[in-house]
C-alpha cells in the first residue's frame, strides 16, 4: 500500500508541475514592454513626413499575436500607426490605433495576428513631430493565440489541488480524538485554536500540541505572517526577474507571474503552518476541508451570484475601472493565466489564510470578532490596487463577511472557496472572450 507520505509527494509533485508549466508557457508565449517616447534620438524622418520609433523587436510565432497600447492626454486621438516588419525589410502589417472600448476611450490599441514563424520589428509611426507627440510611452507585448494545449498546465494545477483535498487516508495515520462538547467560554469550535485552552480536543489527536493560531500572540503572528509573505513574495521575483535579464524584466508580465504565484504559494503555506497542518495526522480536517452536499454547494453558488451583482453595480459606478494598479497589471497578462491565478489561486490561498487562520487566531473571541477582523485586513490589503477606485472595496468587504460568516457557521473553509472561486471566475472570465 502507498503511504501518506507518498501519496502527498505525489499530488505536490502533480501541482508543482502544473505550476511550473504556467510559468514555462508564460514566458514562451508572452513577453511584454514599454517604451518612452520623449527620447527624440530614436525617432526617425521618413519621406512622406511621418517620424518612426522603433518600439520592440519580437520572435514572431506560429498563430502569434502582437498588440501594442498608447494611452494620450485627453483621450484625443494619436493619429498613430502600428508597423510590423520583418528583419529583410517586408512590411506584415501597419494598421491604426483605434479607442480600446475596455479602458472606456482611455486608451488606444492596435494588433498585428502572424501565420507564420519570423522575426520581426515593431515600430511606431506618427505623422507629427516627436516632441508633438501626445502621450509618453507605448506598450507592447507579443504572445502566442490561445489554443487547446494551454489547457494541459492549469489541468495539472487543478488536478493536484483536487487529489490533495479527496487524497484517502492512509493506515497507520494518528486517529483523531473526539472533540468535546462546546464549552459556554468557547463561541465556536475551530479545534485548532481551543488546542490552547483543551488539551482533549480535536487537535490534539491531530497536532498533539497547540497549533500557532492557539498560542496567546495568534493575531499578530498572522498579520505578520500576511506582511512576510507579501514582502517575501516581491523580494524573490524581483531577484528572479533580474536574474534573467534587465530591470525591464521587473516591468513585465513574467515578473507579475512569478510575484503572483510565490505570493499565494507562501500564503498558502503560511496559513497551513499557523493551523497545524504540517504536524497534524489529518490535514484535510485541520485546514477546514470538509465535503459538501448538493444543497450546500447550491446555497454556496447562490450567494456567490449574489455578490456578483454587488460587483457589477459597483463597477457601473466606477469611471474606469482599468485605470488603477490592479488593472493595469492585469492587461500585462494573457486572459487565460488571470483566470487561473483569480479563480484558482487566490481562493485557495487567501480563504486558508484569511477565513482560515485569521478567524481561527481569533477563536477565543465572540465569532463576529474573527470575522470583522479579517474582513478588515481582508479589504484593507485590496486597497492599494484599487487606487483611483476605491468604491471597488465594497463587493471585496461583502466577499469576507459572507466567508467569514460560513467558515464560523459551518467550521470548514470548503464553501468559501466555493464562494469565492465562483465570484472571481465571473468576473475574470469576459477577459478570455474580450
Amino acid at each position: 500500500m502507498v503511504s501518506r507520505v507518498g501519496l502527498g509527494v505525489l499530488f505536490v509533485g502533480v501541482a508543482i508541475v502544473g505550476a511550473l508549466g504556467l510559468l514555462v508557457d508564460f514566458d514562451r508565449t508572452a513577453s511584454s514592454g514599454r517604451v518612452s517616447t520623449r527620447d527624440v534620438a530614436r525617432w526617425s524622418a521618413e519621406a512622406d513626413e511621418r517620424w518612426t520609433l522603433p518600439v520592440s523587436a519580437v520572435h514572431l510565432v506560429r498563430r502569434g499575436q502582437v498588440h501594442a497600447v498608447v494611452c494620450p492626454a485627453g483621450r484625443t486621438d494619436p493619429r498613430a500607426r502600428l508597423r510590423v516588419r520583418s528583419d529583410d525589410g517586408r512590411t506584415f502589417a501597419e494598421s491604426a490605433f483605434e479607442s480600446d472600448t475596455s479602458r472606456h476611450g482611455r486608451c488606444f490599441e492596435a494588433s498585428y495576428r502572424s501565420e507564420r514563424e519570423a522575426h520581426a520589428t515593431v515600430t511606431l509611426v506618427v505623422r507629427t513631430k516627436p516632441t508633438d507627440v501626445g502621450f509618453s510611452d507605448v506598450e507592447v507585448s507579443s504572445s502566442r493565440r490561445i489554443g487547446p494545449l494551454s489547457a494541459i498546465p492549469i489541468a495539472l494545477v487543478v488536478l493536484g489541488l483536487a487529489m490533495l483535498m479527496v487524497a484517502p487516508r492512509a493506515s497507520g495515520s494518528v486517529p483523531s480524538t473526539p472533540a468535546e462538547p462546546a464549552r459556554s467560554d468557547v463561541p465556536f469550535d475551530i479545534p485548532l485554536a481551543n488546542a490552547a485552552r483543551s488539551p482533549r480536543t480535536l487537535a490534539d489527536g491531530l497536532v498533539g500540541r497547540p497549533a500557532p493560531v492557539g498560542w496567546p500572540f495568534a493575531p499578530a503572528l498572522v498579520v505578520a505572517g500576511l506582511l512576510g509573505a507579501n514582502i517575501a513574495a516581491i523580494v524573490v521575483a524581483a531577484v528572479l526577474a533580474l536574474a534573467w535579464g534587465s530591470t525591464r524584466a521587473v516591468q513585465s508580465g513574467t515578473f507579475l507571474a512569478v510575484a503572483t504565484l510565490l505570493q499565494h504559494a507562501i500564503l498558502a503555506g503560511t496559513g497551513a503552518w499557523l493551523l497545524g497542518a504540517f504536524a497534524s495526522g489529518n490535514r484535510r480536517a485541520v485546514l477546514g476541508i470538509k465535503p459538501v452536499s448538493g444543497p450546500e454547494a447550491a446555497r454556496a453558488l447562490g450567494l456567490a451570484a449574489v455578490l456578483i451583482v454587488v460587483a457589477i453595480v459597483t463597477t457601473l459606478r466606477l469611471d474606469d475601472a482599468a485605470d488603477t494598479p490592479i488593472g493595469r497589471l492585469i492587461e500585462l497578462v494573457p486572459a487565460r493565466y488571470a483566470i487561473v491565478f483569480a479563480a484558482i489561486l487566490a481562493p485557495v490561498s487567501e480563504e486558508l489564510f484569511f477565513r482560515g487562520a485569521f478567524i481561527a487566531s481569533l477563536s477565543r473571541y465572540r465569532p463576529w470578532v474573527g470575522v470583522l477582523a479579517s474582513t478588515v485586513v481582508f479589504t484593507g490589503m485590496h486597497a492599494a490596487q484599487l487606487t483611483g477606485a476605491r468604491l471597488g472595496l465594497v463587493p471585496i468587504a461583502s466577499v469576507a463577511l459572507v466567508n467569514g460568516y460560513l467558515r464560523v457557521h459551518t467550521q470548514s473553509v470548503t464553501q468559501p472557496w466555493i464562494v469565492h472561486s465562483a465570484y472571481n471566475l465571473a468576473l475574470t472570465l469576459p477577459l478570455y472572450f474580450a
